[in-house]
């Protein structure tokens, strides 16, 4: 995972905050389809991918190139709301790696955007108070979330290791389906 996640830091961190900052100036309705359109397209590569043999892993795209996925995959991830995972996942699957090893990275790149994001959100807030009203981070809904993630993460990671990487590959997909297909009916 260093691989993937030094070479794309550093666009990660400035995609973060143009994220924020683009952000203000598109509606939620337009960011909600735009998201659900794009997890119905991944959730659907995912399920009729075919079983994937990881023995013959691509190549990892090269630094100047993993550094343009990281601004692609942090500005929409700022924009939704997102750790990063609905966009990480499909790549790094992409590429033919294990899942865990997919899994594994994902996670820390989605800490990486989520901290980044946060800190965006706060320096905007504090840097340009008249764009929107919610540019604050709410601290006590932040705390309650990733309290119960760090429960729940570690459930996850002993499930994954237990799990055939296909099937993790399909569970992922069938998440990210009803997560879209709600966003599209709400």
């Amino acid at each position: 995972f260093r691989r993937v996640l030094f070479r794309s830091s550093p666009s990660i961190v400035v995609g973060c905050f143009l994220g924020v900052y683009i952000i203000n100036f598109i509606s939620s309705n337009n960011l909600k389809l735009l998201f659900a359109f794009f997890a119905i397209l991944m959730s659907i590569r995912m399920f009729l991918h075919k079983k994937l043999n990881v023995n013959e892993a691509k190549p990892l795209p090269k630094r100047r190139a993993m550094r343009f996925i990281g601004l692609l995959i942090s500005v929409p991830s700022a924009l939704l709301g997102l750790g990063g995972g609905i966009f990480i996942v499909p790549l790094l699957n992409h590429y033919r790696l294990s899942m865990r090893y997919v899994i594994g990275t994902a996670t820390v790149c989605s800490f990486l955007i989520a901290i980044s994001c946060v800190l965006s959100r706060q320096l905007l807030g504090y840097l340009k108070p008249d764009l929107a009203v919610d540019n604050h981070v709410d601290w006590v809904a932040a705390a309650g979330i990733a309290s119960s993630s760090m429960i729940f993460a570690s459930i996850g990671a002993a499930s994954s290791a237990k799990l055939p990487s296909n099937l993790l590959r399909k569970i992922f997909a069938a998440l990210l389906l009803l997560v879209a297909l709600k966003m599209l009916l709400t």
